[in-house]
């Protein structure tokens, strides 16, 4: 037992005391006289329940130890609890009897009148001992469980994480290889974004969320390469605020998007293609939308209907805000497709 422990047992028993004294002191009249007799009257029986709990927590350890559930924990207290009042009423005989509280009468109807409130002070503690044990489980179980959580969110976004990697490789290396025997200088430029795009992945690979200015950067990589294949037809525009460059984002969060704008807005569309990125700070949420100009969505397109990245997307949003996060996808007004990723802003660290 430490000294504080120590310290507050001693400061609570004594709490106790003075709130039981107070029944003899107004019973007696009022007065010092009437203090003093009720404070020698009350110490002992207090004090000595309180010089007896330690042990008595030491039972109920036991107790628990030898029993598999709370009923047979219970059942061991019968045999404790006599053994326990017993040690009480002998204290407390005698110490009243040093104190001149009471004579000291040694025999059966002297002292089994003592049994009966003290047999209930001894299931208040126990259960106390009891209800703060329980508790305590129950507290660690909660732990255990948000812990376990916690490592299954956590597992489940780097599968989501590792599932865009091989998913955007495929699709680039496809793009970089239809300029492989026309075109090697082109290729081979290409090839060098790729590297940079990976490398960008890999110092990212160990981060749930890293700067907006980071996912910016890995994002001009992928439409580095774009712009290559469609040579010269893909123009990018940027409103991005400055106070959003040090904004926390999922890792991996805008290439996908930016992808189904260049994969199914702009390819196949005969004219010059257009990408507008924007970030913004409002009401304390982070706004990035990634805009095209291209064919927009089908008339029998539905939200259910999302492809591969935009589901992997929106999965990762979820298990990383839950509702506090939102993305929305709508035709733009005049032409393409609007897609707008709302979450919470909070600042890199």
């Amino acid at each position: 037992m430490t000294l504080r422990r120590a310290l507050l047992g001693f400061l609570f028993w004594t709490a106790v005391v003075l709130f039981f004294s107070t029944q003899g002191y107004v019973g007696r009249g009022g007065g010092w006289e009437a203090l003093e007799t009720a404070l020698r009257r009350s110490a002992p029986q207090w004090y000595l329940w309180g010089l007896l709990s330690p042990f008595l927590f030491r039972a109920d350890r036991w107790a628990k130890s030898r029993s598999r559930d709370l009923r047979g924990r219970v059942l061991h207290h019968v045999p404790l609890a006599l053994g326990f009042v017993s040690v009480y009423v002998v204290l407390r005989t005698l110490v009243d009897g040093l104190l001149g509280n009471f004579p000291a009468v040694w025999s059966f109807t002297g002292l089994a009148p003592q049994y009966h409130w003290n047999f209930l002070i001894y299931s208040v503690l126990v259960g106390v001992g009891i209800a703060y044990d329980l508790e305590s489980e129950a507290r660690e179980r909660e732990l255990r469980a948000s812990q376990l959580e916690a490592r299954l969110a956590e597992a489940r976004l780097e599968t989501l994480k590792a599932q865009l990697r091989p998913h955007f490789l495929f699709n680039t290396l496809n793009a970089i290889s239809a300029f492989v025997e026309k075109d090697p200088k082109v290729a081979r430029r290409m090839t060098a974004h790729l590297g940079d795009l990976l490398r960008h992945s890999l110092e990212s690979a160990d981060r749930r969320e890293v700067p907006l200015a980071e996912e910016l950067a890995t994002v001009d990589d992928y439409l580095a390469i774009q712009q290559i294949r469609f040579a010269g037809k893909l123009s990018v525009d940027r409103d991005v605020a400055p106070e959003t460059l040090g904004a926390s984002v999922p890792g991996f969060l805008l290439q996908p998007l930016v992808e189904n704008a260049v994969e199914h807005g702009l390819v196949g569309k005969s004219e010059a293609g257009w990408i507008l990125l924007r970030a913004e700070r409002r009401d304390g949420s982070l706004h990035l939308t990634v805009k095209d100009d291209g064919v927009g969505l089908p008339p029998s397109w539905s939200g259910n209907g999302r492809g591969f990245g935009l589901k992997n997307v929106t999965e990762r949003l979820r298990a990383l805000y839950g509702d506090r996060a939102r993305l929305d996808i709508a035709n733009g007004a005049g032409a393409g497709v609007t897609v707008t990723v709302t979450i919470p802003w909070r600042a890199y660290e």
